[in-house]
């Protein structure tokens, strides 16, 4: 799975792995292509995030969706044959998924502290809790704020059986790991950058150096991101999606972009004294040649075909 997809193998139900909370999908939200990510390999990073510091953090990493999915790019072969519409098709699924849904992608705001992305989060539909290994769905409630706050809540069984339900506060972490956003605070209180494929064999700890690097230059990063119009990155993202570091929004190449973010995190991972920048070496070189992995397994595909590229690029 170094090529951030399953390359060969088409995604589909019976690839699901038979959990609940997988199964639970389909009923929840009503359609049936959870399944797609059967195929998906991303590279999710959890970084400490101290309370004061969750507003920005988010709005940086969910921010620069954009600049990390052109430097990272690596999910354009699927089902045995290039996708010439898209270099980043495992980002997409989240979309193709839930389309319209603002609980999935890049957030539809940024925010101004803790409480204001918590109280963004509350007013999601939710899902369902878990009492001693049972789950039991409380989809039946507009949003969470409106579960917590019943006088009487009920859950669902399997069944379909309403029973007495006692809300508790570790329903709301759960809650949050509904909500499938490019960047989020996790349940285990970390900041999880969740936006980028899966790296190639040599670049396995580019996608961890980078988002170290920008949380340790976090004052930086915001500024940056603070440059730019909300709409604007969100554009910028949708067309990293396609086009990798060819990427351009309005005149503004997402490559410039990308050589201001690279720098940022490299010096915030310099002040750490750990040589941990050398891991950011893949990404720079990406930068100069103006390519993502994405662009290098295309030409890869059409020399070698799929059996050349598992053998070149599996983990």
């Amino acid at each position: 799975m170094g090529l951030g997809l399953q390359p060969r193998t088409p995604p589909g139900p019976h690839l699901m792995a038979k959990k609940a909370r997988n199964l639970f999908w389909n009923k929840v939200f009503n359609n049936d292509r959870v399944s797609l990510f059967t195929a998906s390999a991303t590279n999710q990073v959890h970084v400490d995030v101290k309370r004061e510091e969750v507003g920005p953090a988010l709005n940086v990493f969910n921010g620069l969706a954009g600049v990390q999915i052109a430097l990272h790019a690596n999910s354009t072969l699927w089902k045995e044959q290039i996708d010439h519409q898209e270099k980043a098709r495992a980002v997409s699924f989240w979309e193709r998924w839930l389309p319209g849904s603002p609980r999935v992608g890049m957030t539809e705001r940024p925010f101004r502290s803790l409480f204001d992305y918590l109280k963004f989060l509350s007013n999601f539909q939710p899902v369902y809790v878990v009492r001693e290994g049972r789950y039991l769905g409380i989809y039946r409630y507009p949003t969470f704020f409106d579960y917590y706050s019943a006088e009487d809540p009920q859950g669902e069984t399997k069944a379909g059986d309403l029973v007495p339900l006692a809300p508790d506060p570790a329903d709301f972490g759960l809650h949050t790991t509904f909500c499938w956003h490019d960047a989020r605070l996790s349940e285990y209180f970390t900041l999880e950058n969740r936006v980028n494929c899966q790296q190639p064999p040599g670049a396995e700890f580019a996608v961890a150096a980078f988002t170290l690097g920008l949380m340790e230059e976090l004052e930086e990063a915001e500024a940056f991101v603070n440059r730019f119009n909300w709409n604007f990155l969100a554009k910028l993202r949708r067309a990293a999606v396609e086009n990798g570091l060819a990427a351009a929004v309005g005149g503004i190449r997402v490559g410039a972009l990308a050589r201001e973010v690279l720098a940022i995190a490299e010096q915030g991972l310099q002040k750490r004294r750990l040589n941990e920048e050398s891991f950011l070496r893949p990404l720079w070189e990406r930068l100069e040649r103006g390519a993502c992995p994405a662009d290098e397994v295309r030409i890869a595909f059409a020399q070698a075909g799929i059996d050349g590229i598992l053998r070149n690029y599996r983990l």
